[in-house]
């Protein structure tokens, strides 16, 4: 239960709130949970994210999150993670849990708050991986997908999900 003044917002560096996500059950130990490049750069921009507190230090504890569609299922009251064999796409295409920014990006507002992505709903793949200088937005995130393989991919913001030109 949020105490007075909880700031969701905050909740990725916030020690009082520990992550209370599906995947949390299945994977405790924090390394796992905290890329060592995000935990650099939140030393560097983590007071920048929106509506931070200034109260609250800025030490991170995770930085993936979930796939949301894989952790609300309908039989148990929409929480509890699926099983690999309830998911209907391939697998090798479907991610399992990825990272979001910790700062806004142009056009989207929304910035890691929880340990639940909600892939072009709300929520946006991270853009830091393999960037070079101080452009932050225009790169790569690590993702793990439902059948066990790790890739890189780019975020899709900006990009409208119902274009098909580059498919035909």
């Amino acid at each position: 239960m949020p105490i007075p003044g909880y700031n969701i917002r905050c909740r990725w560096h916030d020690p009082r709130y520990p992550a209370d996500g599906q995947i949390w059950e299945y994977m405790p130990a924090q390394k796992v949970n905290l890329c060592p490049l995000f935990k650099t750069l939140a030393k560097t921009y983590g007071t920048g994210h929106p509506l931070h507190s200034r109260d609250i230090s800025v030490v991170p504890y995770y930085s993936y999150s979930m796939n949301a569609w894989l952790g609300s299922r309908e039989d148990a009251g929409g929480h509890g993670v699926l099983k690999q064999s309830e998911v209907s796409k391939s697998k090798a295409e479907v991610f399992f849990f990825a990272e979001e920014n910790m700062w806004n990006r142009p056009g989207c507002e929304w910035v890691l708050n929880d340990n639940s992505l909600w892939p072009n709903y709300c929520d946006w793949f991270a853009t830091f991986h393999g960037a070079s200088g101080s452009d932050l937005n225009n790169s790569t995130n690590n993702v793990v997908f439902v059948d066990g393989h790790v890739d890189e991919v780019r975020s899709g913001l900006g990009d409208d999900p119902e274009d098909r030109s580059e498919m035909e």
